[in-house]
């Protein structure tokens, strides 16, 4: 498993695995493709939020999702108990296609989503609070405050630390060494 909060760089600790020939399960590119595709899931998202939550495409408005959830802690869990097990469905038929060595399954809610126990390895990546904000307001267009609930409704890196087998710091030091030597001792563990 691979995991971090928003904005530690998990997609780019992934594409680095990736082109070392590891293969990548993202849970949340699944995620985001179940809320655009599932017609179950955009139907009890829209009973449970409202029309307003549907932009004039007849898609939902992730960011009004995001807004909504992020700043309701039972709606999240609402959304949460919605989708994780049809992503974990669409992880368990991947897994059963892949012939590697080992394959990484990239997901910001590890712990949250209990599926820990399912995994042989963690990895945490970490990065300081400031520069994850910096991040996340630079890419998804998004304010200080809205990146900070999101922030307070996951998993602090500190209360987890200890539960995780590697670390992964991406506080400015190169990644690429650190993740190479990670994965040549992945490849004898297993």
């Amino acid at each position: 498993g691979l995991t971090g909060g928003i904005g530690v760089g998990k997609t780019t600790v992934s594409n680095i695995f990736r082109h070392l020939g590891v293969p990548i399960f993202n849970s949340d590119l699944w995620s985001k493709n179940i809320l655009k595709n599932n017609k179950h899931v955009k139907r009890a998202i829209k009973i449970k939020f409202g029309n307003n939550i549907i932009d004039n495409k007849g898609e939902i408005d992730k960011q009004k999702l995001s807004h909504i959830v992020f700043s309701n802690k039972n709606k999240l869990n609402f959304l949460n108990k919605l989708i994780h097990p049809l992503v974990i469905e669409k992880y368990d038929k991947w897994l059963g296609l892949q012939k590697t060595k080992y394959i990484i399954k990239e997901s910001a809610l590890i712990f949250e989503s209990d599926i820990s126990s399912s995994l042989n390895k963690i990895i945490l990546i970490k990065a300081p609070l400031k520069l994850r904000i910096e991040r996340v307001c630079n890419r998804d267009n998004r304010d200080r405050i809205e990146v900070e609930n999101i922030i307070s409704n996951q998993v602090s890196p500190a209360d987890i630390s200890n539960k995780v087998d590697f670390i992964i710091n991406n506080d400015g030091t190169l990644l690429t060494p650190q993740i190479i030597k990670l994965h040549n001792k992945l490849l004898t563990v297993f």
